[in-house]
């Protein structure tokens, strides 16, 4: 089972993820819902909002016209016995399901032996008739005697198989049965793994109810898998198989009937496209290209109808005035109906459950609203005066605003705040409803856009306010959007919604990596971004001179270089300086950057950047711009473009984000195994070979030394393959966890300054 965050209250039920199905423009998605933000992204008309629409009504229990929405569940301790109504009502109602639905299914095999017994009698009592009597004391013996009554929802699916099995025309011994499949009848029936079929309307919610085979227990995995192999090697071979599962001569592969058992597990195990109720199958999308994810489950057998609801679910289609209503049923039905205790004494007065459930909606619905908008006035339930309900007078959301030098504050209804902030007040106070009243149920929130109206700065905080709701409340959420900032795959699940060639929408998993992501000329088709948006992600740049200086870095330091900061290279010093002057870095980003550069030694730099600091410090702007006087003074290009580029970042009050980095070693292929250039040598045999050769003088350019000296031929594959197997030392190591801690810190906010902004 994946490491899940604990739901909600005490619930029991895991909610794992929702699959959609159904013909183009859905095809079959497997959306996880167990993270606790996950963001499906994708250009305008990739399928994104109809998705998420799909995934709405199945976790409302509305069958959509041309799809199928299936909701994943786990239910652990699947082999507790029931000790009457507990603590969660959802399990409680499932088990009552179950057991009405084996009743049922009892019956249906009572008839089946009724009418089998008949046909037999007409012809005389002969063998046939015996073996009918036979089957039937064998079920009487597995079904009702021992399980009349199951005590745990394991017995109820086991139950169900083997009435189900019963019915099989092709499996008439139950007991051939159960002893040829036992370890995968023990899997299912050990699992506690349900799929939710949506089967009902808005207004009354149901679903169908299966047990479920899931990847993650092994004799389930291997039939799963020895099922969906097809003879691919021979294409005749693989043909007639197609056309046996075609026609039901051949139930599968393993020959466990699965279509027989379930009228949804064909789809799943076959890999053909699924349609959805209603449709041809002529007209199915082909999908086999779909990765199957590990937490979606086959559907079994049929186990149960329930009505019960899954989730509690807020959208982004909740209004300020659902939200009021909500909020009173909320309220009424903590204070069992009764939200006036009394109409004594010709007045009347609040329930004493209600004030305390007031105060706590209050601080969360302001907590929620507050993660996305720091400034947020508060958020109250306002109960207002009992007297005036009758008057048709009901309690609202409203929104209180502190009013300098006066101890009343001013309040305003939703309705009167901006359009962002009415929405995110809405979503909030509907989010505190829900978690707060949610009885051992998961509560899930699926949003579209939900950068709509926030400037950049809240949007690019709005995936670090996301996560901090679930982590601090245990709801799950899903997005559908466009915003750049969502790209955080240390924050936020990922998946690319795309369309395949039939039109049908899928969506995988992404593995979002900044640094390539940048280098990417399909970027704008895959994602529909622009560069400029990239860079506005970037929170860390790690500037070095040349190719060779990315290649080396960018593999030793992997762990360290997280989606958000990048390598740049630049081409050298002298070119490097075309990256200060265009201001890029310094008008268009937050970021932290980190000069990584060779050929100076940190004891001639650092001191002249100590004493320009503590010139910034003062809020000495130019006597800090003299301070660096000294840089343009040493020798070689790289100090008098640092002298450049530290002073651009002066003027523009940046200076704070600029991390100064040396490598001790004097070329960055030091940080490679020596013999891998030079057969049975070590750096420092080299390096002393290298200093030898110029007498005295400062050495430069190992790299032209080395290929004059030993043949070595530098090219950016071979220190790349190079790079790939090799270690970082201790200086790396330090150099990357300081990368690491920039990139995880985000954006830089300029500190004060003590003196005027230079113009």
């Amino acid at each position: 089972m994946s490491d899940l965050a604990p739901t909600t209250g005490a619930a029991s039920v895991r909610l794992l993820g929702v699959t959609v199905c159904g013909p183009a423009p859905i095809g079959r998605v497997h959306v996880p819902l167990f993270e606790p933000l996950l963001a499906l992204y994708g250009r305008n008309g990739a399928g994104k909002t109809r998705i998420l629409t799909a995934m709405i009504a199945a976790l409302r229990g509305e069958q959509q016209a041309d799809s199928w929405g299936l909701v994943h569940v786990h239910v652990p301790d699947a082999e507790a016995e029931f000790v009457g109504r507990g603590p969660d009502p959802w399990r409680d109602n499932l088990a009552r399901a179950m057991r009405e639905h084996l009743n049922r299914l009892r019956g249906d095999v009572v008839a089946h032996f009724a009418r089998r017994r008949d046909e037999e009698f007409e012809v005389g009592p002969s063998d046939d008739y015996a073996e009918v009597l036979d089957d039937f004391r064998s079920f009487t013996q597995a079904v009702v005697d021992e399980a009349h009554s199951p005590t745990s929802l394991r017995e109820l699916v086991g139950a169900h198989l083997a009435a189900q099995q019963m019915l099989m025309s092709e499996f008439e011994h139950i007991n051939d049965f159960m002893r040829f499949h036992k370890a995968v009848v023990g899997e299912i029936t050990r699992g506690g793994h349900y799929v939710l079929r949506a089967i009902g309307t808005r207004e009354e919610p149901r679903w169908s109810v299966y047990a479920a085979a899931s990847e993650e227990d092994a004799a389930c995995a291997a039939l799963l898998e020895q099922d969906r192999a097809l003879p691919l090697d021979d294409e005749e071979a693989g043909d007639r198989l197609r056309a046996a599962l075609d026609d039901g001569t051949v139930l599968s592969n393993s020959g466990f009937p699965w279509r027989e058992l379930s009228d949804i597990s064909d789809a799943f195990i076959s890999g053909r496209g699924f349609v959805g109720p209603g449709t041809s199958p002529e007209l199915g999308t082909d999908v086999r290209t779909v990765p199957w994810p590990l937490w979606a489950t086959v559907p079994v057998v049929e186990v149960a109808t329930i009505s019960a609801p899954l989730v509690e679910l807020v959208t982004d289609e909740t209004s300020a005035a659902d939200v009021d209503r909500l909020t009173r049923d909320e309220v009424l039905r903590a204070a069992g109906g009764q939200m006036l205790a009394s109409f004594a004494d010709g007045g009347a007065r609040f329930h004493p459950k209600v004030d305390p459930l007031l105060a706590r909606l209050t601080e969360l619905a302001t907590k929620y609203l507050r993660a996305v908008f720091p400034d947020a006035p508060e958020l109250v339930f306002a109960p207002g005066d009992p007297n005036d309900w009758l008057a048709g007078v009901l309690p609202s959301w409203v929104a209180r605003f502190p009013q300098a030098g006066t101890a009343a504050p001013s309040t305003l209804p939703l309705a009167a705040l901006s359009t962002a902030q009415r929405r995110w007040a809405a979503l909030s106070a509907a989010l505190a409803v829900s978690v707060a009243g949610s009885e051992a149920l998961p509560v899930v929130f699926l949003c579209d856009e939900p950068e709509a109206g926030l400037h950049r700065r809240a949007e690019s905080a709005l995936p670090d306010a996301l996560v901090r709701i679930s982590a601090e409340s245990g709801l799950r959420m899903a997005v559908a959007t466009h915003s750049p900032a969502m790209l955080d795959p240390q924050r936020v699940a990922l998946m690319h919604v795309t369309r395949l060639a039939s039109g049908a929408a899928t969506a995988r998993g992404m593995d979002f990596a900044l640094r390539e992501e940048l280098e990417r000329d399909t970027m704008r088709e895959d994602l529909g971004l622009t560069p400029a948006d990239l860079l506005q992600m970037v929170r860390c740049f790690v500037i070095v001179e040349g190719k060779h200086d990315e290649v080396v870095l960018g593999s030793l330091l992997a762990p360290d270089l997280d989606s958000w900061s990048v390598i740049y290279p630049v081409g050298g010093a002298k070119q490097m300086q075309s990256l200060a002057t265009a201001g890029l870095i310094w008008d268009f980003t937050d970021a932290a950057i980190v000069l990584v550069l060779d050929n100076i030694a940190r004891a001639a730099i650092q001191p002249v950047w100590d004493k320009a600091q503590a010139a910034i410090a003062r809020g000495g702007t130019e006597s800090a711009i003299r301070a660096l006087v000294p840089l343009g003074k040493m020798p070689g290009a790289e100090a008098r473009w640092l002298q450049n580029l530290l002073t651009r970042a002066i003027r523009a009050r940046r200076a704070h984000r600029i991390k100064l980095e040396t490598l001790s070693a004097p070329d960055v292929i030091c940080y490679l195994p020596a013999d891998e250039f030079v057969p049975g040598s070590t750096w420092d045999e080299l390096l002393a070979e290298w200093r030898a050769a110029f007498e005295g003088r400062e050495a430069t350019n190992l790299k032209a030394f080395l290929t004059q000296r030993h043949g070595v031929q530098f090219t950016t594959n071979q220190i790349a393959r190079i790079a790939a197997s090799a270690k970082p030392d201790a200086e790396l190591q330090a150099l990357g966890a300081r990368i690491r801690e920039l990139g995880t810190q985000g954006s830089w906010p300029a500190p004060t300054a003590r003196g005027p902004r230079p113009r």
